[in-house]
């Protein structure tokens, strides 16, 4: 089978993958995601969540991804117990099944009450302008992955890329991007409190 070029660059939230590989070129990585859970703050105080792996060790709150791809395959094919757990736990669920979208799931998280707290499982980089809402929490995980662009086999510009990224990585400024685009100081939290 013929594979038509129809671009010079993808630039989104792309894991480079093995699978990717065979069809295309991956610059060196532009950011490093974790994989986070994003939940209401008071049920990660309430229910002792601080990491990822704590939804693992509990059964009250319930917590789930948004369709297939590559973070439910993380999950599937992890030889870790703690995910292993989590895998279980989310293929059995009947209301997981029911996402569509990123949006969907956040509202799931808002929607959630202290008798049926929800957490939403993503990737950090796809998701950190969630931490400007006042009561959502982020809670990390020890699972990272790799975001890159994505060029033609054998493309020119790919060492060019890749030679400008560990350029831009080396001053921090794709750091300091970062923190200019997802840190949010906005929050009233005497209002926040107030409406919990």
């Amino acid at each position: 089978m013929d594979v038509v070029q129809e671009a010079d660059l993808a630039a989104a939230p792309l894991i480079a993958t093995s699978l990717r590989e065979r069809i295309v070129d991956f610059t060196q990585p532009f950011m490093i995601s974790r994989i986070v859970a994003l939940m209401k703050k008071r049920h990660a105080t309430q229910f002792g969540i601080h990491s990822v792996r704590d939804l693992a060790r509990q059964s009250t709150v319930k917590y789930g991804t948004v369709g297939v791809g590559l973070l439910t395959d993380y999950f599937r094919l992890s030889r870790q117990p703690d995910y292993q757990r989590m895998w279980a736990e989310m293929a059995a669920a009947v209301y997981n099944n029911s996402l569509h979208s990123s949006d969907e799931a956040i509202q799931r998280v808002l929607a959630s009450t202290d008798e049926r707290p929800w957490a939403f499982i993503v990737h950090s980089a796809t998701f950190s302008y969630s931490m400007q809402m006042c009561n959502i929490t982020v809670v990390p995980s020890d699972a990272w992955v790799p975001y890159a662009l994505a060029l033609p086999v054998n493309s020119p510009y790919t060492d060019r890329l890749s030679l400008a990224i560990m350029e831009l990585r080396k001053r921090d400024y794709l750091e300091e991007l970062s923190m200019r685009w997802f840190q949010s100081d906005n929050c009233d939290y005497s209002a926040n409190d107030a409406a919990k």
